[in-house]
């Protein structure tokens, strides 16, 4: 008898507990602004049937006496299948010892052991529950001490992996042991989220969360999805994840169903041209398109079914069009592509979060989340040069003759290294943090862009700021045209402002749906070349704003010009670095296995291609032209 395959969310199994307080009797804590909001917003999106599918149990601001009742009945009698979810909004405390502790509505700061929910009583309450399926999301401060020292939920045993029914416990943490999870510098306004919860709720009812668009959300994706927008958005929290878990563990469902992607208008026109011959040409090009995923697939084969039925293709046209649709029913494996030859991996400490080759086509400048900026060789593959920060560096950019190294950085700080001597020449503030930094190609000025809405034009001899360009939205990217005279911003917005240095008007203003997150232009100053996650990489002339083509590269988070035009790099979350012609938007190769790319850059003469991906390292390929 044929067994039906059973959803991995089943409502009868999936319990959440929402703890939240943010009234407390003791003087000496003060109130959260953020923690009623969020759990409201949690529990909505939790016991949604649509995305989380969990039986809620919201408790806010009760005393510690009733709070260790709840969660002793929510983790006591519960069967081995059953998914279970506690999530912890308070604050956290800790006593002379290091230990952590919840704080309810009647805490005592003074006295915690008898007044505070401790972490060694629910570490030990959650070993002694029957489910193998236990999510614990902490959002306090010091919640990283809470140590995941669990025992394996999942048995002893060697287990194949299961996709859609992992075992196990996962703690997931909003800042490290030595960390505060701020909510902003004051208390004083309407309430708002914290950055983890709100990320965390924003990622499950959005569907952003689900990395790999198989619609369903996995822990490992959640964890991921509120790790990089915390540290995009400049937060000074480095949320953590602690877990034994085998398998796929199923937070939620992704609602969202993924919009099919239109054919581009050249393929359009390709397949409208009356010379057999071209239509031939546009089959080629459409065909792969079956094979990339269904977002694609549906233009791709209405378009194919046309040619092969309309009355006048001609025999071969009709031919090619029905072979193309058989291959892609029976084998939808698509053809490989060229990839460069690669060359080496250069290893840092930490994420790498900026890459930039120098002028010459020497140096690569690296930018690290270990609070470094390093220069390396590329002929030998060797570091050159060291410069140590205090904080996480988010950009580097290297002087047109390559002396001197720029430095974006999350404390709000922008310097400027001297490469052989290593020493800090200057240093510059914005009033938060710093994601770009480039310099002039004359080598006289700095631009640097904040998440303060600014960009500041520097004077690189004397650190003086010669103008300032207003933005309503944090500044993500920034870029000079080759000829000096226009300076490119981008935003958080999703809009590109192309300045005019000389008269100091906006030549033109670019638009896409999504955040805009990186910026270049070509070595004419014509081309522009703007990431906008999701909806790929949009290619526009400068001089009358108008779009050429769309690089079609899913979720992109970085894209680069080689200096003379002639090639574009992009990459994305899908693990991929790709190289595109600018004349007509074709791939002309890609690289693989880079993990959720971060950073990426082309050498100035094309032949090298920089790729900071999902591991603590940089991989240089040999691109060749």
């Amino acid at each position: 008898m044929a067994v039906a395959a059973r959803s991995p969310i089943t409502m009868s199994t999936r319990y959440a507990l929402i703890v939240a307080n943010d009234e407390y009797e003791d003087p000496k804590l003060k109130q959260l602004r953020a923690p009623i909001h969020d759990a409201q917003a949690l529990a909505r999106v939790l016991g949604d049937p649509t995305i989380g599918d969990f039986d809620v149990q919201l408790e806010i601001n009760q005393p510690e006496h009733v709070l260790r009742k709840k969660v002793n009945r929510f983790l006591d009698k519960r069967q081995r299948d059953d998914t279970l979810l506690l999530h912890f909004s308070c604050h956290g405390l800790k006593d002379d010892s290091g230990q952590l502790f919840f704080a309810a509505a009647d805490t005592e700061v003074d006295h915690l052991e008898d007044s505070a929910i401790e972490s060694e009583w629910l570490r030990k309450r959650i070993d002694a529950s029957r489910s193998e399926k236990i999510i614990l999301l902490l959002d306090c401060c010091f919640s990283g001490a809470f140590s995941g020292r669990m025992r394996n939920r999942a048995g002893d045993a060697a287990h194949a992996l299961e996709p859609l029914g992992g075992k196990g416990t996962v703690v997931l943490t909003a800042s490290s042991a030595l960390e505060f999870a701020w909510e902003g510098d004051t208390l004083s306004g309407e309430a708002t989220p914290s950055v983890f919860t709100s990320e965390l709720v924003r990622g499950l009812e959005t569907g952003d969360a689900d990395r790999d668009c198989d619609q369903w959300i996995a822990i490992g994706e959640l964890y991921d999805y509120i790790y990089d927008r915390i540290i995009e958005s400049g937060a000074k929290q480095t949320p953590g994840m602690d877990s034994n878990v085998r398998g796929e563990l199923i937070v939620a469902r992704n609602r969202r169903e993924p919009p099919p992607v239109e054919l581009r208008p050249e393929v359009e026109e390709l397949l409208e041209s009356p010379v057999m011959s071209v239509r031939m040409t546009a089959i080629g090009i459409i065909g792969p398109l079956l094979q990339k995923s269904g977002r694609h697939a549906p233009a791709a084969r209405e378009a194919l079914v046309q040619l092969r039925d309309d009355p006048d293709s001609s025999i071969r046209v009709s031919n090619a069009a029905a072979a193309t649709l058989a291959e892609y029913d029976l084998d939808p494996r698509p053809e490989p592509e060229p990839e460069p030859v690669p060359s080496t991996r250069l290893v840092h400490d930490g994420a790498v979060m900026g890459v930039a080759f120098s002028p010459d086509g020497r140096w690569l400048a690296t930018a690290c989340g270990d609070q470094t900026a390093r220069v390396w060789s590329i002929a030998s593959a060797t570091e050159h040069r060291r410069f140590s920060h205090d904080d996480w560096v988010l950009a580097a950019a290297m002087s047109p003759d390559a002396k001197l190294l720029a430095t974006a950085c999350r404390d709000g700080g922008a310097r400027i290294w001297n490469v052989e001597s290593s020493s800090e020449e200057i240093q510059v503030r914005h009033d938060g943090v710093v994601w770009a930094v480039a310099f002039s190609p004359d080598g006289r000025l700095l631009a640097t862009a904040g998440a303060d809405a600014t960009v500041r034009l520097w004077d690189v001899d004397g650190s003086q700021e010669r103008d300032r360009i207003d933005h309503d939205t944090p500044v993500v990217a920034v870029g000079f045209s080759p000829d000096g005279r226009l300076l490119v911003t981008a935003g958080t917005n999703g809009m590109a402002r192309i300045c005019d240095l000389v008269d100091g008007r906006d030549r033109t203003r670019l638009h896409v749906a999504c955040p805009i997150v990186a910026v270049s232009f070509d070595h004419q100053s014509r081309v522009l070349a703007a990431g906008a996650g999701v909806d790929g990489v949009h290619v526009w002339d400068v001089n009358d704003a108008r779009e050429r083509f769309r690089i079609d590269h899913e979720r992109t988070r970085a894209a680069a010009f080689a200096s003379d035009g002639r090639s574009l790099a992009t990459g994305g979350e899908d693990g991929t670095g790709r190289i595109w012609d600018t004349d007509n938007g074709n791939e002309l190769a890609h690289v693989t296995g880079c993990g959720r790319v971060r950073a990426i850059a082309l050498s100035h003469d094309g032949r090298w291609l920089a790729v900071a991906g999902g591991e603590h390292a940089v991989t240089l390929w040999r691109a060749g032209r």
